[in-house]
């Protein structure tokens, strides 16, 4: 007989395999106490014990963000996230990092369940409303912000795109530099995003091809129809990933031109220039991209509006919200301290029409 008040202790069978509690991985036994009823008090539910335990999903990468998880759900994975290359995570109202990470806990959740705030600096992604709802973009005449000239363009609809270099002598000034912010739409094989250098000729100086299914950045030049100097080969590694906002830069100088991926990383090796710089005439953005910025400028300069930044869109003169006849037919959007923009969850109720009837609505008569 067991004398009351003592404990009967209960260990995980770990004789093929180590086996723990699933309530508590740091618990060597479960005890349960005789009663002076004579009984025990037993559990309502009793604990199991495994090798290991698998996740749920981790938290969604932040908007603005990126992250890096394997799609693994076992325990002690991590996901490593970042706000992406224009914001931090606030960490308890006082401290800025660059990056935070969840970790599959025992409890079968990534821990944190939810991230810090985003704090960020500028909006990467700059939204356009579809050319189905007949919006434009209407500039505000205190600041010099332009959606398009010949040498730079934000969200273009369609791509391909092409854009002049500024000028011949664009490589020899030092801190020049051409920049795309996007994001890869796809990361099927055969499947790419495309920045080409051509000349007058359409030879290539320069073409940069990302291969999300390869998981590399190839790039080459092609002279009379011939590609040559390849570099980059499958598995070689790339920082991008499917649907992440990226700021690539590519630096032209007397030498050649240095492809930076990612804000965040080291630039490839100069691609030795393999025609003269001065026959650059432009450079042509296409492929499975969303593009929210394309274009020629400064290095140290960022092309991306600040936080609090507004862009305005109305509807041609004339023209009205189908849904709201009497509103005024404009969509004023603020890049937010999330590091997006607060565009509407559906543009199609912003659609704009010709008022074409003569029926009136909540009209009253005197």
């Amino acid at each position: 007989p067991v004398p009351f008040h003592s404990n009967a202790s209960y260990v995980c069978d770990s004789e093929d395999v180590q086996r723990y509690f699933t309530n508590d991985r740091s618990q060597s036994s479960y005890n349960v106490t005789c009663l002076e009823t004579g009984g025990w008090q037993l559990p309502l539910v009793w604990p199991e014990c495994v090798h290991t335990i698998s996740c749920d999903d981790p938290p969604a990468r932040p908007a603005s963000g990126t992250w890096d998880w394997n799609g693994n759900h076992a325990y002690l994975t991590e996901a490593v996230y970042t706000c992406g290359p224009t914001g931090q995570f606030l960490i308890n109202n006082d401290t800025l990092v660059d990056q935070t990470k969840s970790v599959c806990s025992w409890n079968k959740s990534f821990v944190p369940v939810t991230l810090p705030d985003c704090v960020a600096r500028a909006c990467l992604m700059i939204p356009n409303p579809p050319m189905k709802t007949g919006l434009q973009y209407k500039p505000d005449p205190d600041i010099s912000f332009k959606l398009f000239t010949p040498h730079s363009i934000y969200s273009p609809p369609v791509l391909p795109v092409d854009l002049l270099l500024p000028a011949k002598e664009f490589c020899s000034v030092q801190g020049n530099s051409f920049k795309l912010i996007a994001k890869m739409t796809s990361d099927q094989p055969g499947r790419s995003g495309d920045i080409v250098f051509l000349t007058e000729d359409e030879d290539e100086a320069l073409h940069i091809s990302i291969s999300l299914a390869d998981n590399t950045i190839y790039r080459w030049s092609v002279i009379n129809s011939t590609v040559q100097a390849l570099t980059g080969a499958p598995a070689d590694g790339t920082s991008l990933d499917l649907d992440e906002p990226f700021v690539m830069s590519v630096v032209c100088d007397e030498d050649g031109l240095a492809v930076q991926e990612h804000s965040r990383v080291p630039s490839f090796p100069h691609f030795l220039h393999q025609l003269p710089f001065e026959e650059i005439e432009r450079v042509s953005v296409s492929g499975d991209m969303l593009v929210s910025y394309a274009g020629f400028g400064r290095s140290d300069t960022s092309p991306a509006p600040p936080t609090d930044f507004n862009l305005t869109f109305s509807c041609p003169p004339g023209q009205v919200f189908d849904a709201d006849w009497f509103g005024v037919p404009e969509i004023l959007m603020t890049c937010q301290s999330s590091g997006v923009f607060d565009e509407p969850e559906d543009w199609m109720k912003y659609k704009c029409v010709y008022p074409t009837t003569t029926e009136c609505y909540d009209c009253t008569s005197k």
